[in-house]
């Protein structure tokens, strides 16, 4: 099995009631078993992965093109506990990433595809 695997597999016990330690000793006793145990860090390395990816997806990131936008954006969005973030790579607008979804408000976006439009 894929280090992955073990990794949900323990995240599965955590959100069943399984104390993190309990969870993580019978996965290290599976593997025992196996002679596998030199999957335990990668184990690890792919737990973090996934409850980075749920915390991020749990999580609301305003990202905006200058700190003067983010009343603005704020308002425009309805973003009100959202973090923020600058990205000056945007002209101005913003984007809201919110439950693993993104609204794109920006004026980049806006002007990249009347560019894709006009040279179609």
């Amino acid at each position: 099995m894929k280090p992955e695997t073990y990794a949900h597999a323990i995240l599965h016990m955590i959100q069943k009631g399984e104390a993190p330690k309990d969870s993580i000793a019978r996965v290290h006793k599976a593997l025992e078993a196996k002679g596998r145990t030199g999957l335990m860090p990668q184990i690890a390395n792919a737990f973090r992965r996934i409850a980075q990816r749920d915390a991020n997806t749990n999580r609301s990131l305003l990202v905006i093109a200058r700190e003067k936008d983010e009343h603005a954006a704020r308002k425009a969005s309805g973003a009100k506990d959202a973090d923020v973030a600058i990205d000056k790579t945007l002209i101005g607008g913003w984007k809201l990433e919110e439950k693993g979804t993104l609204t794109d408000a920006s004026w980049k976006t806006q002007l990249l595809s009347i560019y894709n439009a006009a040279t179609k």
